[in-house]
């Protein structure tokens, strides 16, 4: 391979725009307005308190959290 990825960082990546594509396609209504553009975050009642980067970006940082504390463990046993 040209560029040597770690497998975490590699399934890191594909969850990220895995999950930015579903969450642009579906568009909740959570995140996007009625003409479906995005919601600015914020408190008032044109904006969000999930916008769409923070949503993609607490997930991915759980799920890398998750990936190296579960391959920590498995090379501890």
């Amino acid at each position: 391979m040209i560029i040597d990825i770690d497998k975490n960082v590699l399934i890191t990546i594909v969850f990220i725009i895995l999950l930015s594509t579903v969450l642009y396609v579906k568009k909740p209504s959570v995140m996007f307005d009625s003409t479906g553009d995005f919601k600015h975050f914020g408190t008032s009642d044109t904006q969000t308190l999930y916008p769409i980067w923070l949503v993609v970006m607490i997930s991915s940082i759980i799920l890398y959290v998750f990936l190296i504390t579960k391959n920590l463990s498995l090379i501890h046993i």
